[in-house]
């Protein structure tokens, strides 16, 4: 998605309001992946504010976990990375080479399938993996329950498991196996909000100026959000991200709130506070008293 790049989008294509408002899955949590750079976005309050990290790995295929974590991304080469909070990723080894497509969790059992028959599972919420064998040597992209059985279903046939995932069998009958959901691709949300429980797949990217810092987190209350990064980064928009304006340099060590009244903008992190009064064209930091506490709002 480039949901990290935030800068000025020529196209008006309101990138970042638009993922900012796609809190589709997991109840509150979402996430927005960058597939090719393994980039990923975290929100837990329905968009308004959102964690930007970089997994430990390249070639992601997909994110899933419980609404409350811990969560799971998996991806090309058999890698996996766990995070209880969505923004801090951990690299798990896993005895596997192939592509990782898909995962489901089932009370403290976590399995993973993926290509050439590749299943791994977990009977302690990730902290130790084993590879199980599969009775087919296919590409695995989606698991589901069906009934109290894990299954897998394939276009013709489908495998499936009533132990929890240790051990798998051939669903004989074609009518029940051709009669399972079949995975789907990603949707086209480019126009719209997706809808919920859809995954989106989005083609465009907002790029970042050139020679701005990374941007870390933003967050966003309708059309207006503020985003901060490195080397002190401030960036405000007021058009759900269609155009930034940004300055750098500020003692900013993340974003933890901000209000917006007219043209005057107050942001707070740590013990530091930033405020606009044109808008958002300068930036300043407000002086305070040497020995004041964190900041709460």
């Amino acid at each position: 998605t480039g949901l990290a790049s935030i800068g000025d989008n020529t196209s008006g294509g309101k990138y970042a309001y638009r993922v900012s408002k796609a809190a589709v899955n997991m109840v509150t949590k979402c996430f927005a992946c960058d597939m090719k750079k393994a980039g990923i976005a975290f929100t837990n309050n329905n968009g308004s504010s959102w964690a930007v990290s970089n997994l430990p790995f390249k070639g992601l295929s997909t994110v899933f976990g419980s609404p409350a974590g811990p969560y799971y991304a998996i991806g090309s080469k058999g890698s996996l990375a766990i995070s209880t909070d969505g923004k801090r990723w951990a690299l798990k080894p896993l005895n596997a080479t192939k592509t990782l497509r898909a995962g489901i969790i089932s009370g403290t059992n976590v399995i993973i399938v993926g290509d050439k028959g590749t299943i791994v599972r977990s009977a302690n919420s990730g902290e130790s993996w084993e590879v199980i064998p599969a009775p087919m040597n296919k590409a695995f992209k989606s698991i589901l329950m069906r009934g109290n059985k894990l299954v897998i279903p394939l276009k013709k046939t489908a495998i499936e498991s009533a132990d929890g995932g240790k051990t798998w069998t051939e669903i004989t009958d074609p009518m029940v196996a051709q009669a399972l959901p079949q995975p789907g691709k990603p949707g086209d949300c480019l126009t719209r909000v997706p809808n919920a429980g859809e995954a989106c797949k989005f083609q465009r990217a907002v790029k970042s100026p050139l020679g701005y810092p990374k941007v870390r987190s933003f967050h966003f209350s309708g059309d207006v959000g503020l985003a901060v990064g490195d080397a002190g980064l401030v960036m405000f928009t007021q058009n759900g991200g269609a155009k930034w304006e940004a300055k750098r340099g500020f003692k900013f060590k993340g974003l933890q709130d901000f209000a917006v009244r007219g043209k005057t903008i107050i942001a707070i992190g740590g013990k530091s506070v930033v405020y606009s009064v044109n808008g958002g064209l300068t930036f300043n930091v407000a002086q305070l008293p040497k020995k004041i506490g964190k900041i709460q709002a």
